[in-house]
Parts: structure tokens; sequence; C-alpha cells
């Protein structure tokens, strides 16, 4: 009888066992699904400067955002199988005038991705225009060398009668000196005066033109009004 009795608390004991092992070991089918999209945020700022890049593009495959005034982003990215198996995805970076950047991401849930992006165009520290000498002060973050072409435009402008007529001019700068490594001095001459259209307008235009095409341009309104940046080269 007293060994009925301890077979039995060992059959009982062999259950309560195989219960907590299967708890153990099997798939719980009532665990919470992989989610199907996840939050990516964070700020673009311009590396030399720290300021915000304004409406920087963010994009993981074909979906993208764009940054705000304050360089800051949020997208709902919707996971794909490589996400949900913790595979490594690209986020392009690009914007206006900075060099694009690709960085790899694992996509959790939730994902910071804070930047700084390398602004690439020339960037037009001075303009001046006195008689006929147009200067211009250039720096590039690349170096002086970055800089591939510097150019003026200019209008002639003339009213005979009721009609409006003007001419559009369009000049070379060319480099004339060196100051530091990223600093460059352009000079080019314009006439300042053409008998059948009259004076120079008072709005001219300098671009500037880095080797990878990235454009800046400066604008202004004081013809016969500035001071030359450093004396004139003859």
């Amino acid at each position: 009888m007293k060994n009925q009795i301890n077979i039995i608390f060992a059959l009982l004991w062999l259950m309560t066992m195989a219960c907590d092992l299967e708890k153990l070991t099997s798939y719980d089918h009532t665990a919470a699904p992989i989610p199907d999209s996840a939050r990516l945020y964070g700020t673009i700022l311009n590396k030399f400067t720290l300021e915000p890049v304004v409406k920087a593009r963010i994009g993981i495959a074909s979906q993208f955002t764009y940054t705000d005034e304050n360089g800051e982003f949020t997208m709902y990215y919707h996971l794909g199988e490589d996400d949900a198996r913790n595979k490594p995805v690209t986020v392009s970076l690009s914007a206006e005038n900075y060099m694009s950047l690709d960085t790899n991401l694992i996509v959790f849930p939730e994902n910071e991705l804070s930047k700084k992006l390398v602004y690439g165009a020339p960037v037009i520290r001075r303009i001046a225009l006195v008689d006929s000498i147009c200067q211009a002060e250039i720096y590039d973050y690349q170096g002086a060398e970055d800089i591939a072409r510097v150019s003026g435009s200019f209008t002639y402008r003339l009213r005979p009668m009721d009609r409006q007529i003007s001419l559009h001019r369009e000049i070379s700068l060319i480099r004339v000196a060196v100051d530091t490594p990223n600093t460059a001095y352009y000079q080019g001459t314009i006439d300042t005066y053409l008998v059948e259209f009259g004076d120079l307008q008072p709005t001219y235009f300098i671009d500037a033109t880095d080797r990878n095409s990235h454009l800046t341009t400066a604008t202004s309104s004081a013809v016969g009004q500035d001071s030359l940046i450093f004396p004139p080269v003859r």
C-alpha cells in the first residue's frame, strides 16, 4: 500500500514538472506582434557653424521627410521584413549646398538620429563695385582651390519713350590673391556706362561655384557706394 502511495506522489510530481517545463519552453501565441512602424527623430546641423540645416531631406528607401526651421525632424518608418530581423537600413541625408551623407541604422521602435552635414558651397563674404572695378571675397570650407568659378551679372537700362529696354552682361572675376587656405579674392572690370543703354543699374549679382557645382549667389544694390575690399590689381 505504501509503495502505491509513493508511486502516485511520484506521478503527480512528474506531471507538475511537465507543466512547468511546457510553460518555459512553449511558444506564447498571445505575445504582442512586432510593430509595423518605428519612430525616427533627430536634429541636423551644419558641421562648421552648428546652425540648423533647414529643409534637409531624410530618406529611407522610398520614405522621406524634411527638417523644420530648427533642423529637427520626426518620421514614422514603415518596417519591412529586413527591419524585423534587425538588419541595418541605409538612411540618406541631403540638403541644398551640403555634402550628402549615408548612414546605417538598425531600426528599433524609437530611434534618435542626429547628424552634422558638411556645407559644400562657397561662402561669399564680401562684394564691392567701385567705378568699373568689381571685387569679391570668397571662403570655401573645402579650401580655396575648391572654388571653380566666380562671375558677376549686371544690367543696363534705358527708357526711351514708353518702352523699357535692358541689357544684361556677365563677366568672370579672376582670382588675384589667396589670403588663407580657405579664402581667395577675385576681381573683374565692368563698364559703368554704355552710350546706347545708359548707366549701370543699382542691383547686381555675384555667383560662386565650386567643383561639385554647388552654387552661392550674393546680391548688392550699392553700385557706386561700396568701398573696395582690397587695393585694385591692375
